[in-house]
C-alpha cells in the first residue's frame, strides 16, 4: 500500500474515525469504479460544498472565453465561437447558481467539523456500502476501463470542461461496497486502515439499527 502514515488494525469503528479525521488527507487503494477502471486515490475530505460551489463560480467567471473556445475545439477538433463559448460557460455559472433542482438521497453518518460529509449512506439502499466523500488531490489509474461517452454537441463539450477544470469538478463521492461485490481493497482514513472485511459488521450493524 502506499505510504499514507495509516497503522493497519483499526481500534475505533470507521464512522467515529471518519468523525475525528478532520481535514486529514485519505488514501483508497485498488478503487474499481463502475466502468471497470482501477486506481489508487487520495483525497481531501471536509471541504465545504459552499466554498466549493464559491470557489468554482468565481473561477468560471474569470475564464477568457476564446481561449477556452480554441483549447475546447482543439479536443475535439472542431470551431467553436468564443461567443458561444461565453454563453455556455454563462450557462454553467448560471446552474451553479442555481444550486440542486431536487433532494440529495444520501444521509450524512460522519461529518468534519464544518459539518461537511465525510462518510454517508443512501436512504432507501439496501445498506450494503458506504459512499465517502472528498475533494480528489492525487489519482494513479492501476488499469483502464471502458472509456467515458464524450459529449457531442459544443455546448455539452464546453461546459464539461468548464466542469471539470473547476474545484467541484473534483469532488468524489465514492461508494465503497463490501463482500462479493467488494470494489476496493484499502481505505485509510483518520490514520486507520479499514479493509472490506473490516467495513462489512459496521454495515450490519447499521441495517440491524434501521430495523429495529
Amino acid at each position: 500500500m502506499p505510504d499514507w502514515g495509516c497503522k493497519v488494525n483499526a481500534h475505533l469503528e470507521i464512522i467515529e474515525t471518519a468523525s475525528k479525521s478532520g481535514g486529514q488527507y485519505t488514501g483508497i487503494e485498488g478503487y474499481k469504479s463502475s466502468r471497470g477502471s482501477i486506481a489508487d486515490m487520495i483525497l481531501r475530505p471536509g471541504v465545504s460544498s459552499k466554498f466549493m460551489l464559491s470557489n468554482s463560480i468565481e473561477w468560471a467567471q474569470r475564464l477568457n472565453a476564446a481561449e477556452v473556445a480554441a483549447i475546447v475545439g482543439e479536443k475535439y477538433d472542431t470551431e467553436i465561437l468564443p461567443a458561444d463559448a461565453a454563453a455556455y460557460i454563462t450557462e454553467q455559472i448560471t446552474a451553479w447558481e442555481s444550486g440542486p433542482q431536487r433532494r440529495s438521497p444520501y444521509i450524512t453518518i460522519a461529518s468534519s467539523k464544518n459539518g461537511s460529509p465525510v462518510l454517508q449512506v443512501k436512504e432507501g439502499s439496501p445498506m450494503d456500502a458506504f459512499y465517502l466523500t472528498g475533494l480528489q488531490e492525487a489519482y494513479k489509474q492501476v488499469q483502464k476501463g471502458d472509456p467515458k461517452r464524450p459529449p457531442v454537441s459544443n455546448k455539452a463539450r464546453v461546459k464539461d470542461w468548464v466542469r471539470s477544470h473547476s474545484m467541484i469538478g473534483k469532488y468524489r463521492k465514492l461508494k465503497l461496497q463490501t463482500g462479493e461485490n467488494a470494489n476496493f481493497e484499502r481505505v485509510c482514513i483518520g490514520g486507520k486502515i479499514y479493509t472490506p472485511e473490516d467495513i462489512s459488521p459496521m454495515l450490519e450493524e447499521l441495517r440491524s439499527k434501521k430495523t429495529a
